[in-house]
């Protein structure tokens, strides 16, 4: 089955793996519950900080700052470039991370894990 949504906390109590996708592709993949406790993408941390748990405390939420992409026109580097804290200059604008196991089983397209 493939459920699609912006909120981790739920997605990982319903599944076991999770595949995270910005601007049409897969940015980390996982087993659900090693993603959930440590996220490797900028986005991923990112969408984690957007929704509350379902259990446990509140804590202060966080949007993503910036513009999702244009989608009609291709940009040679990374698509979450522009909205990422964690870019690496003169790296990320320009070149296209590809997807890569950096675990046994957990997958991610990020500069910073190469």
């Amino acid at each position: 089955m493939v459920f699609i949504t912006h909120d981790l906390s739920l997605l990982v109590e319903m599944s076991d793996s999770v595949a995270i996708m910005y601007a049409g592709e897969i940015v980390e993949r996982a087993p659900s519950r090693r993603l959930y406790a440590s996220p490797m993408h900028p986005y991923t941390r990112s969408l984690m900080q957007a929704f509350p748990p379902l259990t446990g405390p509140r804590r202060r939420l966080s949007g993503i700052a910036g513009q999702p992409p244009d989608l009609t026109s291709e940009s040679p580097g990374c698509p979450f470039a522009p909205r990422c804290s964690q870019r690496v200059a003169g790296v990320c604008e320009r070149v296209r991370p590809r997807l890569r196991q950096v675990e046994e089983g957990h997958w991610v397209a990020c500069h910073l894990h190469e």
